[in-house]
């Protein structure tokens, strides 16, 4: 193809516009992105900005989230174009190569057939999982009287709360991100963390992230208590909107998600590319 691409830390209001259009286009064809769009506000460093000109119109774009040092996750909103994905996807893997990013993530709703097709054939990604965006139904939320105390967590608990996300205790663990702790709500039993969930706002949006129970004390309802108890703090505060996510094969989590009042609205796939930055 012939065309510019760029690859951004910020974006300006005209590449916001660009992108909002392209999506919005895109959407009517069916199509739902994993995209925050909270990420188009601040440069966080933690986000780059790929976009792909043509005679001045956007024909792609690509949101690159280093969340993790040695993991990239891309989102693509694209035209249905073999030359652009190619294009797009190429400067993913250089970009990746050169910030020594070991695991790469492509999410794709399943509903985009033409870019999971164009992924497959490529033999560049493996399926690796798939993951379903619930939204919350109010009128279906089931309230639950707490009967626990959830409390903001404390600055030393970074490590602790990590080792509960990734289900194990190390010595030396790193703690989560700073702006996830602010974010992050805890409950204790003996001083001892047992459960944490996160909390991202953008406006009257509000997104459910890293909720985990610690494993010996799973399936005694403490999930489900302060789920409930969260929930009804977020709509005491007139939240528009509330989401989470969760792996399709996580039969427990969904089975607690569908009972409090929550709705699968799309289904991600994950395609996995390693060693390509070796």
């Amino acid at each position: 193809m012939t065309g510019e691409l760029l690859i951004q830390t910020q974006l300006i209001q005209l590449d916001i516009s660009a992108i909002m259009a392209l999506k919005e286009k895109r959407e009517q064809q069916g199509i739902t992105y994993k995209l925050d769009l909270s990420l188009f506000k601040v440069a966080t460093g933690k986000v780059n900005h790929l976009l792909c000109w043509e005679d001045n119109e956007l024909v792609g774009y690509g949101a690159l989230c280093n969340f993790e040092p040695t993991e990239l996750e891309i989102t693509l909103v694209t035209e249905p174009d073999r030359a652009i994905i190619q294009s797009i996807i190429e400067a993913c893997l250089t970009f990746a190569k050169e910030r020594k990013i070991k695991r790469i993530l492509l999410i794709i709703d399943r509903n985009d057939r033409f870019t999971k097709s164009y992924v497959i054939e490529t033999n560049h990604f493996e399926y690796c999982f798939s993951e379903y965006g619930m939204f919350l139904s109010a009128q279906k939320f089931k309230f639950i009287p707490p009967e626990l105390y959830i409390e903001p967590a404390g600055m030393n608990d970074g490590s602790i709360i990590a080792s509960l996300e990734n289900s194990q205790i190390v010595e030396e663990q790193n703690p989560i991100d700073p702006e996830d702790l602010k974010n992050t709500l805890v409950y204790k039993q003996n001083k001892e963390i047992i459960a944490s969930i996160r909390i991202d706002c953008d406006q009257d949006r509000y997104g459910i992230y890293g909720f985990v129970i610690r494993a010996d004390y799973r399936g005694q309802g403490i999930g489900r208590k302060i789920l409930s108890q969260v929930i009804e703090q977020l709509l005491e505060k007139q939240a528009k909107e509330i989401y989470l996510e969760v792996e399709s094969t996580n039969a427990a989590a969904l089975h607690l998600y569908q009972a409090i009042g929550f709705e699968e609205k799309s289904l991600f796939d994950y395609y996995l590319c390693e060693g390509e930055t070796k």
